[in-house]
């Protein structure tokens, strides 16, 4: 279960930097000012990587919001742009925002539950 949550772990740390890297490219690319790069950063990316710091130190905290991460992608960002962006728009932004939280908050989960470890 060890190589589990190792594995999981690492997934997550290039997961949540890709999201803090495009953030960040993002908000520079379309000159926004300071502050508006910070958010920009900040909304997906730097919340993710606040959330696999949790789930490295605390695998089965972590693993339940990541769950509650990606659920929140899932259900929220279909609604949030509905009628805005295409339906492969929609479908790409919830296959690279919404599943990998869920299936890393399962393995951390099971891996976490197995141990008896919070």
């Amino acid at each position: 279960m060890r190589e589990m949550r190792i594995g999981a772990l690492i997934i997550g740390l290039v997961w949540a930097g890709f999201w803090t890297w495009f953030g960040l490219a993002s908000g520079v690319s379309e000159g926004l000012d300071v502050i508006g790069v910070i958010i920009h950063t900040s909304i997906p990316g730097l919340l993710f990587l606040g959330t696999i710091a949790v789930a490295w130190k605390w695998g089965l905290v972590g693993g339940v919001l990541l769950i509650l991460e990606g659920l929140i992608v899932a259900v929220g960002y279909p609604l949030m742009v509905s009628g805005k962006f295409s339906f492969s728009t929609v479908f790409f932004v919830l296959l690279t925002m919404a599943l990998p939280p869920l299936i890393l908050g399962v393995l951390l989960y099971k891996a976490s539950n197995r141990k008896g470890e919070l």
